[in-house]
């Protein structure tokens, strides 16, 4: 069944006040997180992969060693072949017994990225999120648009105790994705419990535009307050003083009035504060600044 591309687009502008609220305040386009918790509160609809089953990975049994090369529970392809690992590479799993590793065995020659795109070809990879398992490597996570671009990038830290999550949301969506070691281990580099978020903003028809998208998306929530979490005061003209989204130039970004919907229909409001890192346009989380309205 064919969608239309900018009514795909709206839906995933408006579905997240948050970012509308961020992009409008200091046109950023993407957030990077190192708390999964708040990741998942902003992804969307994402689907996990824990590499821990074998009906998931679509193999016949898994163990140390087996060959990986899509991710169907993801609808993902890995552009460079994975295998399964029974450990991590010197560094604790978030969930047992199986972790990804980017090579196996061990060879100090060819040490490559794990890379994936969406299966199909029609998707876009809109937020990504992962623990490093790898002990002794850092991580960095990167989007790549359509031309083969660099789109934002994100460090994991490293820790041989204890699995460190990181990720990246970016709503122009990512064509390809990769996880590489910065090189201050040895490369070989091991990730579990992967969540992902596709987007299907190519479509099946001639694409749109992003700008299209943004703009249908606007019309939409003007004639449609309600479907964005937009609340009418005195039928007329939607909310707004203290719940205006605030840029001080120290670089902190107030979001005063976040619309999240809830695991059972309801939606919750929270008050953010989002810090920009120095020198780029990449807001980071304030996670103490996180309190309900």
């Amino acid at each position: 069944m064919k969608h239309n591309t900018s009514e795909l687009r709206m839906k995933n502008i408006c579905k997240s006040v948050v970012f509308g609220a961020v992009f409008a305040a200091s046109s950023v386009q993407a957030v990077s997180f190192d708390d999964e918790t708040t990741w998942r509160v902003f992804a969307g609809d994402f689907k996990q992969e824990t590499f821990d089953n074998a009906e998931t990975l679509s193999v016949n049994s898994i163990s140390r060693g087996v060959q990986i090369t899509e991710l169907p529970s993801l609808n993902l392809k890995l552009n460079n072949a994975a295998y399964i690992y029974d450990g991590s590479s010197g560094g604790p799993m978030q969930s047992a017994p199986f972790s990804l590793i980017n090579v196996y065995p061990y060879n100090s020659s060819f040490l490559p990225a794990i890379s994936f795109s969406s299966k199909n070809g029609n998707s876009l990879i809109t937020a990504v999120g992962l623990y490093n398992s790898s002990g002794d490597d850092t991580l960095i996570l990167k989007f790549y648009d359509k031309s083969g671009d660099l789109m934002e990038s994100t460090t994991i830290d490293a820790n041989v105790s204890i699995p460190i999550f990181g990720g990246l949301i970016n709503i122009k969506g990512a064509a390809k994705v990769t996880v590489e070691g910065t090189g201050d281990g040895n490369n070989w580099i091991a990730i579990d419990n992967l969540q992902v978020t596709l987007d299907n903003l190519l479509g099946s028809e001639t694409p749109k535009t992003y700008e299209d998208g943004l703009n249908d998306g606007m019309t939409k929530c003007q004639n449609d307050p309600a479907s964005c979490g937009i609340t009418i005061s005195n039928g007329s003209t939607p909310v707004s003083g203290d719940c205006m989204a605030d840029y001080s130039l120290t670089g902190q970004l107030h979001v005063p009035c976040v619309s999240v919907p809830d695991a059972f229909g309801g939606t919750v409001y929270y008050d953010i504060k989002l810090n920009q890192q120095t020198g780029s346009f990449t807001f980071d989380l304030d996670m103490g600044s996180v309190k309900p309205r």
